[in-house]
């Protein structure tokens, strides 16, 4: 396949089957990926991908070896990326079990500010997306997670989640993003409050509970 077929959104894994991110751009020489709102881009070689299927693309290198890289920096010379490595067998991406297996999660924030708060999610935090038509943005998210809670009324609210809240909020604050209130310490984890544009709040937490998607993830003292 050649990298101007790879899409944005595809999700990129390592050798190890470990998901990196996704993909936000692809150059003739490189993969831009994105590993979340919080995290920097990569710019990952074409030499280091191993394969692509099922909007799915395989490096030859294992997860941490690509953190490893520092592919954080764009290329200045095309002779600056990774030598090939000899592609390892990768197991191919199982196909849903069922026909109705749910494949994502779309949410939706309801502003009246609504160019100024899409600048906050592509300009700001960066995010990756695409434009259905007519401005109408679609943000690629980070991988997500789903709880379900007791209450009186019935609700959704969205988190932010991040892995280590104080230098997360400073870059935020340095990028002019207001902080609503000070972090506060719950059971299951650290909390605060960010404004989006119009004045809606966005509520962004460091987990201290398990995840699905980082069993391991680092907990503050």
């Amino acid at each position: 396949m050649r990298m101007a077929d790879l899409k944005a959104g595809w999700a990129v894994v390592g050798n190890d089957g470990r998901r990196l991110g996704m993909v936000q751009h692809a150059d003739q020489d490189y993969l831009l990926v994105s590993r979340g709102a919080f995290s920097d881009l990569l710019y990952v070689p074409a030499s280091a991908i191993a394969n692509v299927e099922h909007e799915l693309v395989h490096l030859n290198l294992a997860k941490n070896e690509v953190e490893q890289m520092g592919w954080e920096q764009r290329p200045r010379e095309p002779d600056t990326a990774a030598p090939a490595r000899q592609a390892e067998p990768v197991p191919p991406a199982t196909p849903p079990a069922d026909d109705a297996a749910i494949s994502g999660i779309h949410a939706v924030v309801f502003t009246p500010a609504v160019a100024e708060v899409q600048a906050f999610f592509r300009d700001t935090l960066g995010m990756p997306h695409v434009d259905a038509g007519d401005g109408w943005l679609i943000f690629a998210l980070p991988p997500a997670e789903l709880a379900v809670h007791p209450a009186a009324v019935a609700d959704q609210q969205i988190y932010l989640m991040c892995d280590d809240i104080e230098p997360t909020l400073a870059s935020l604050e340095r990028r002019g993003v207001t902080v609503r209130r000070p972090v506060r310490e719950e059971t299951w984890g650290f909390v605060t409050t960010l404004v989006l544009p119009g004045g809606t709040d966005l509520a962004i937490y460091q987990p201290k509970h398990s995840s699905p998607l980082s069993p391991g993830r680092a907990r503050r003292a």
